[in-house]
């Protein structure tokens, strides 16, 4: 009975100091509805112009053209002209005026509007480097679990707060709403934030709503030329072909969705978690060309100057899914992880969050995690992808969406020739004797970043050497490595023999582990002579996992005060005020806002309920 009223106190304890922290944030109040028109002024040009916000309707005149903006006061908006150059305001009910500085020489040229009424569509901005962000949600005054979702499709769940990653364009807007009412928005740029969420006015759990995932397709009838399909209401979606074009979106069941295409067209869908096709007839209006994106072979217009004139740049949009088969993350899901990103310093990336497939592959059904990177370039570019499991793969810029799959070297226990070639950044060891070594290679400018895993071998070898066991009934003797592991995949480049202002390659440090004490015996005769010695056939050989008691184990595995690092050995668990990341790297296991919280403090709180209860 004793034991069940500690575990009760303790689960009291850890929501309430969740509780507690939340209630020291200052409580964000929810976000005003505002609406303020922006006039955007064309200097240096007198042909017709066109400005485009990030969300909202563009508007297009001679000189200088108003719209009017509606959104959460705060929200930044990004705006682009036709003529060039970007701009951004702030959503605040004030009026606003940009200005637009055209160019002289060679200016863009834009076509009337057509005489139907709807509104023209909003081009795409210039390419944008991906990044990856952490979100965290604070949910304050509320002791009950929470929910926090985005319109990219993520979400988490907490009491008191919740941290959820991100990936997407820099400068991309995210919506963010939660299960306790409020909403806000931030945009994408790759440092931590945090939003809040005030749940005073809740006084019975709200029903936490699900995110339902599905594919649209817009299908473009009698057209020859590129086009675009994309939402007018809810969270914005787009995708761009000739005849059609696929796009993955993600929203709350039974929301409705708005659609318009660049050729004209309207239409609705109801987020019910099915594929869907729209169609839209291209006939009965001529397509407007979408500037930034490449159209195919057509007469030079009639308005173009005599002379000749040099054409923008021109891109296109696709996306690449990144499918990681036999992955670690369908195992671990919660401390494994999966990147893919082009070769060319890493321009276009994506990281797994979760994101599940089933494929066909040589007539089974095998599940899959995988990543979708958004790429924008010039039509006929090929892109050179890395997997942060290794292998290689291709695809190239022609407008239709790819998928690409990367056959993973699984975590655990492996075989020599699994690794073979490959290459890794960090080592461990353990020889017969016991001895424990570990050796990293760094990071510096001048020194490999990489060693394949028969480096590391040979490496392990040398180290272990003269390190023997005995055994006392076989009367055998073995040297060498008994255990070996490696983690970290890294890709070998091309000169990774060529090193810079060094004559000869720098080795890693070797670092001994603190092991039990081994005392070698003394022999009056040589090994060779007094007894047979035996080299071991077969070595245990753990990739991305620690190796103990002749197994290997996952990352986070805990045994006698150690845990499994990702750097595949074990390592002390954490005391108390030390910088962690997860809970089984501290002592009391319990890692709070990024440090272990220590047994005093779990002591001090019990002993404040059995006084409290009695």
């Amino acid at each position: 009975m004793l034991k069940n009223k500690l575990f009760l106190i303790i689960g009291i304890c850890l929501v309430l100091s969740n509780f507690s922290f939340a209630q020291e944030e200052t409580q964000q109040p929810v976000l005003e509805e505002v609406k303020e028109s922006v006039t955007c002024i064309f200097t240096n040009t007198d042909l017709a112009q066109a400005c485009y916000p990030n969300i909202g309707t563009p508007c297009k005149g001679t000189n200088s053209c108003t719209t009017t903006i509606s959104g959460a006061r705060g929200t930044q908006i990004t705006w682009k002209s036709s003529c060039g150059s970007y701009a951004s305001t702030t959503l605040d009910g004030n009026n606003e005026e940009i200005k637009f500085e055209c160019p002289t020489l060679n200016p863009i040229l834009i076509q009337q509007p057509p005489t139907l009424t709807q509104p023209t569509p909003i081009p795409p901005l210039e390419p944008s480097e991906t990044k990856a962000e952490i979100v965290r949600c604070v949910f304050t005054n509320s002791n009950l679990p929470q929910k926090c979702y985005s319109s990219l499709g993520n979400s988490c769940e907490g009491i008191g707060s919740c941290k959820l990653e991100i990936s997407g364009a820099q400068g991309m807007q995210v919506a963010w709403k939660s299960s306790c009412n409020g909403y806000s928005t931030t945009l994408i740029d790759g440092a931590f934030k945090e939003i809040k969420f005030d749940c005073l006015l809740q006084s019975t759990p709200v029903p936490i709503q699900s995110y339902l995932k599905e594919q649209i397709t817009c299908i473009f009838s009698n057209s020859n030329s590129l086009q675009k399909c994309y939402t007018t209401s809810g969270p914005f979606f787009s995708c761009y072909g000739i005849n059609s074009c696929t796009m993955d979106i993600s929203g709350t069941q039974e929301a409705p969705i708005s659609w318009q295409s660049s050729c004209g067209g309207y239409t609705k869908t109801v987020i019910t978690g099915s594929n869907k096709e729209i169609k839209f007839d291209c006939s009965t209006q001529q397509a407007q060309p979408i500037q930034g994106i490449p159209q195919l072979a057509q007469p030079p217009s009639q308005t173009y100057p005599s002379q000749p004139i040099q054409s923008p740049q021109k891109l296109i949009t696709e996306q690449v899914k990144c499918g990681f088969i036999n992955s670690n993350v369908l195992i671990n899901p919660h401390t494994s992880t999966e990147s893919c990103y082009t070769t060319d310093d890493k321009k276009y990336a994506c990281q797994w969050t979760g994101n599940v497939m089933s494929k066909q592959i040589n007539g089974e059904t095998v599940k899959q995690g995988y990543c979708i990177a958004l790429i924008t370039g010039e039509r006929g570019t090929k892109l050179n992808w890395k997997s942060s499991c290794g292998n290689y793969a291709s695809t190239i810029i022609d407008g239709n969406n790819e998928d690409i799959d990367f056959m993973c070297i699984p975590s655990s226990e492996v075989t020599e020739d699994q690794i073979k070639g490959k290459g890794f950044k960090y080592a461990s060891w353990k020889c017969y004797d016991n001895t424990e070594s570990s050796a990293a290679i760094s990071e510096a400018g001048t020194i490999l970043s990489c060693k394949t895993s028969e480096e590391w071998q040979k490496i392990a070898s040398v180290s272990c050497n003269a390190h023997c066991y005995t055994d006392e009934n076989s009367q055998i003797t073995k040297c060498g490595v008994n255990s070996f592991s490696v983690s970290k995949e890294c890709y070998l480049d091309e000169n990774s023999n060529i090193y810079e202002n060094n004559p000869q390659p720098p080795q890693p440090t070797i670092q001994p582990i603190q092991t039990m004490p081994f005392q070698e015996p003394q022999y009056e005769t040589p090994i060779e002579e007094k007894m047979p010695l035996q080299q071991p056939e077969n070595i245990l050989m753990c990739k991305d996992s620690c190796p103990l008691d002749e197994k290997c184990y996952p990352f986070g595995y805990r045994k006698n005060e150690k845990f499994c690092s990702d750097e595949g050995n074990f390592k002390e668990q954490k005391v108390e005020e030390i910088t962690c990341e997860n809970n089984f790297e501290c002592k009391t296991n319990v890692c709070v806002d990024e440090k272990c919280i220590g047994s005093s403090l779990i002591k001090q709180m019990i002993n404040f309920f059995k006084k409290l209860f009695g």
